[in-house]
């Protein structure tokens, strides 16, 4: 079997046929009611026997290789999770057998997802890239659980989805860059692919920007330097949430 990453759910959850159907109701939920801030992705409302498949707030996450395949599974409870952690997949019966829905069905829903809302195809995909990316690689808190919070985000216009970064002062070697209030991934690969550029011009790059937001898994980043043969770092502040030491407040 040829390598691929998919994304398993319990079969009496949902199949195949259902997932299409399920994610395009939701889709067009959200394009109908993107105004409103809150229960953007409200699954059991919208379609039933898609428990919280896009928060997957009460889901439990295992991974594990079959062969050459490697799975993502969303278990319901732990009899079944149990299951797909412990034993081959192919050694289930029929009624423990997930459905695989494999991951270009994954990226094409979250990609409709950010279209609803008015993002622009290339930074929908790279969203899309992002979150997938980050399932595959164990970071669940970073993956598909983080699309609801985005898509929240851009409903309420605290994010520009189309915003495309701009250099506001560059030298050979470094580059301060605005990303507009845009989409965290969009700044950046933008921002990791000039440290890149300057890396292999001049020995080292460094670029730092202001007006991102939520960028997901930091090594995101690092492997996009890693793949063209470099070392590479990344860091971001966060909203206030642990206090220094000898402080009473968080910083």
């Amino acid at each position: 079997m040829t390598s691929m990453t998919l994304f398993s759910f319990p079969s009496r959850t949902i199949s195949t046929a259902q997932w299409r159907s399920s994610s395009s109701k939701l889709v067009k939920y959200i394009r109908g009611k993107e105004e409103k801030a809150s229960n953007l992705l409200a699954p059991a409302a919208v379609v039933r026997n898609f428990t919280s498949l896009t928060t997957g707030r009460q889901m439990r996450f295992r991974k594990q290789n079959v062969g050459k395949t490697s799975v993502i599974g969303a278990t319901e409870n732990a009899c079944i999770d149990n299951v797909v952690r412990g034993s081959s997949l192919r050694k289930m019966s029929s009624a423990q057998q997930p459905k695989l829905v494999a991951v270009a069905e994954s990226k094409r829903f979250m990609t409709d997802c950010f279209l609803a809302v008015n993002v622009p195809r290339d930074h929908a995909e790279a969203m899309a890239d992002l979150l997938v990316g980050a399932d595959y690689r164990g970071h669940f808190s970073h993956g598909m659980n983080r699309l609801e919070m985005y898509i929240n985000d851009l409903a309420i216009n605290s994010t520009d989805g189309a915003a495309v970064p701009v250099i506001l002062k560059e030298t050979p070697s470094t580059a301060w860059v605005d990303g507009r209030n845009g989409l965290g991934v969009v700044v950046g690969n933008y921002c990791m692919d000039l440290a890149i550029k300057k890396a292999k011009a001049v020995g080292v790059g460094w670029v730092c920007a202001k007006g991102s937001n939520h960028y997901g898994i930091a090594s995101w980043y690092v492997l996009r330097a890693l793949k063209e043969g470099l070392m590479g770092m990344t860091t971001t502040n966060t909203s206030p949430l642990m206090a220094p030491t000898r402080s009473k407040e968080a910083a």
